[in-house]
């Protein structure tokens, strides 16, 4: 059987209103122009200790959870009962990006060392 609707809205309407083979990959992922999209906020977290440090991070987000004995456990625990200040680390996470795309930023490493104080941090190599 042919397939006359999606979502409720009939094809020739979407047909009309433009590029159909474009219409039907935007209504069937909303979420291709979000960076954040299918990241956890561990993963996010993980990235930007790895890039700024821990003192990096508190100089950036001034949270107690990033100065005072700081962990990705306790600062997730944080970030997921405090709406704004996961919405910070998601902003922060973007500007990152942006600067390593644009060749400003240090390589991010995968791993992640808690006691890191940001002193002397083995996994920010400034980029060649």
């Amino acid at each position: 059987m042919l397939k006359t609707t999606v979502h409720g809205v009939p094809l020739i309407k979407l047909y009309i209103s433009g590029n159909l083979l474009e219409t039907l990959m935007t209504i069937s992922n909303p979420q291709r122009n979000n960076p954040l999209h299918g990241l956890t906020l561990e993963f996010i977290l993980t990235k930007l200790v790895a890039y700024y440090g821990w003192a990096g991070l508190f100089e950036r987000i001034p949270l107690k959870c990033f100065d005072h004995e700081p962990s990705i456990k306790s600062s997730l625990k944080l970030l997921r009962k405090t709406p704004w200040a996961r919405e910070k680390v998601e902003g922060l996470y973007g500007f990152m990006l942006r600067e390593v795309r644009r060749g400003r930023g240090a390589v991010v490493s995968d791993e992640v060392d808690d006691a890191d104080d940001g002193v002397d941090n083995p996994w920010l190599r400034k980029s060649e």
